[in-house]
C-alpha cells in the first residue's frame, strides 16, 4: 500500500503563493512524495477552505494540477470532524490540519499546529 499524506491547506498555499522558505519546504515535501510514489490526499474540506480564502475552482485546479497523478480525493466522516474539533481546540490549531491523523494513521502528518512542524517530515 502506498503511503498517503493529507496536507494542510497552508502547505499548498506556501507552494502556490511562493512564500519564501516555506515554499521551498513545500516543494521539497511534494517532490519527495512523488519520488517515493506516495499519494497526497485531499477532501471537500480542503476545497472548502480554499474557497473560504477566496480561491476559485480554477485556481484550486491550478494548485493541484502538477500533482494530479499523485492526488486522491478522500471522504471525511462526521465522527472524524468531531475528533478533529476535539483535538484542535486545546492545541490552538485549525481542525482541518488535525483531520490528517485520521486519514493516515501511523504516519507523520504536516499540520499548522505547534506540535508538528513541516520540517520534521522532510
Amino acid at each position: 500500500m502506498k503511503e498517503r499524506y493529507y496536507l494542510d491547506t497552508s502547505i499548498w498555499l506556501d507552494l502556490y503563493e511562493k512564500r519564501g522558505k516555506n515554499s521551498e519546504l513545500a516543494l521539497k515535501l511534494l517532490l519527495k512524495i512523488i519520488i517515493n510514489d506516495s499519494l497526497v490526499c485531499y477532501s471537500d474540506l480542503t476545497i472548502k477552505e480554499f474557497k473560504h480564502l477566496g480561491y476559485s475552482k480554477e485556481e484550486v485546479a491550478v494548485i493541484f494540477h502538477l500533482f494530479r497523478s499523485h492526488l486522491r480525493h478522500i471522504h471525511i466522516y462526521k465522527h472524524q470532524l468531531a475528533e478533529a474539533k476535539k483535538i484542535s481546540s486545546p492545541k490552538r490549531c485549525p481542525q482541518e490540519g488535525c483531520t490528517s491523523r485520521n486519514h493516515c494513521p501511523g504516519q507523520q502528518h504536516p499540520t499548522s499546529c505547534d506540535r508538528c512542524t513541516f520540517s520534521e517530515i522532510i
